[in-house]
């Protein structure tokens, strides 16, 4: 499994458009082949930050989709951030420690 995640800081006054524009894009996302989760949201705690995370079965599944999509332009401002990709060798409950890794 590939996750992506990581955060763009914008102008606290545009956070709310910034998200709105990428609505349909995270619906299409969670859609397509592979994709196990997408989340564009904001940080509950800086609002100048707008929080990413994609969870993928593969990155071969990540890659095709991201060739053939478009990402929005939200027409907002980035001033900064991180966006960084984990490859997951193991998954597990951390709640239930009887729970088998994947």
């Amino acid at each position: 499994m590939i996750i992506l995640a990581g955060y763009v800081y914008v102008n606290s006054s545009e956070r709310d458009r910034y998200i709105t524009a990428f609505m349909h894009y995270t619906k299409r996302t969670r859609q397509a082949p592979g994709c196990r989760d997408v989340a564009i949201s904001p940080d509950p705690v800086d609002p100048t930050r707008v929080n990413i995370f994609e969870l993928w079965d593969s990155k071969g599944q990540m890659e095709r989709y991201r060739v053939q999509t478009v990402v929005p332009n939200s027409g907002v401002e980035i001033h900064g951030g991180t966006l960084q990709e984990f490859l997951i060798e193991s998954v597990r409950n951390p709640f239930d420690p009887h729970t088998k890794k994947e």
